[in-house]
């Protein structure tokens, strides 16, 4: 909820700040939220497009499936870069005082232990999958 609060808030705050704390024109929160747009669609499109390359990998051959793998890990590393650091520290600035490690670690879990379980999922990605 927090997280989502303050990926709004550049919505509903900035005009505000811009108005009544700086009292600029408010181009200027107009322009960095059409600035802000551009730049989340053009990177939601490449993420999307690793996720889709992602599709074809049985019915391709090695040297094409390893080309693909390895292009689109490019592309999850750089969402990952971008989301890491804030989701962590979001995590922690949300947490009531003195309990900001505990979110921490519980942001953390909520991402280690998918990743921890993802392999036991594999029977269930394929039919021809064999454990």
């Amino acid at each position: 909820m927090a997280f989502t609060l303050a990926s709004a808030s550049k919505f509903a705050v900035l005009p505000i700040i811009v108005h009544d704390l700086l009292h600029g024109p408010q181009w200027i929160a107009g322009t960095a939220i059409a600035l802000g747009t551009v730049a989340v669609v053009a990177g939601q499109r490449p993420i999307a497009a690793c996720f889709g390359l992602l599709i074809p990998l049985e019915a391709v051959s090695l040297p094409v499936a390893t080309g693909l793998i390895l292009f689109t890990s490019l592309g999850f590393s750089i969402a990952e870069a971008m989301f890491g650091p804030t989701g962590t520290a979001a995590a922690a600035a949300a947490a009531p005082p003195g309990a900001e490690g505990r979110a921490s670690s519980i942001f953390q879990l909520s991402w280690g232990l998918p990743i921890a379980l993802a392999p036991g999922l594999r029977p269930f990605c394929s039919a021809s999958a064999t454990p």
